[in-house]
Parts: C-alpha cells; structure tokens; sequence
C-alpha cells in the first residue's frame, strides 16, 4: 500500500494506522459525501469501513445517487436507493 503523507511516501501499516486514530478519516470523509464541480469519489476507501465488500458497494450506491442528484434525476435516484436498499440515504 502506497499512502503519501506529507512529502514522503509510506509502505507501512504502522503509518496507515496512525493516520487512521489521528483523525486522517475525520478530515477526509466528509468532503466524499459532496459533489463539487461535477466529481464524484467512490471506491471502499471513502467509506467509514475501510476495506470490505460492503464499503465498496455503499460508496457505488452512493456515488451513483450523488451523481444522478447532480444531474437532476431525482427519480432515478430514489429507484437506485430503494432497489439497493439504502436506507442511510434520503432523497
């Protein structure tokens, strides 16, 4: 795993861990949840549960429907959300 922090590049978990209980998530994720200039991050890293199946498809369901409110499609975003049934999400 290759993490930039600062000017050096880290390959050990030790780094990973320490960004993760200095509040490395805490500056982060919540810019993920919001759509700027038509960009959209998604992928299991911007998920609160790093590193599973699950993140990986909450983060789609959720960029998807992000990507569709930017549009306008407001529909087509409730008919993603209720299918995959994301309850977290309200549209």
């Amino acid at each position: 795993m290759i993490l930039w922090l600062g000017n050096r590049v880290s390959f050990s978990e030790k780094d990973v861990v320490e960004q993760l209980l200095t509040g490395f998530p805490d500056l982060y994720l919540p810019s993920y949840f919001h759509t700027e200039k038509h960009t959209v991050f998604v992928g299991e890293h911007t998920s609160y549960t790093h590193a599973w199946i699950w993140s990986a498809l909450e983060s789609a369901v959720r960029g998807t429907t992000q990507l569709l409110l930017d549009m306008g499609l407001v529909d087509e975003a409730k008919e993603i959300t209720e299918f995959w049934m994301a309850r977290w999400i309200s549209v």
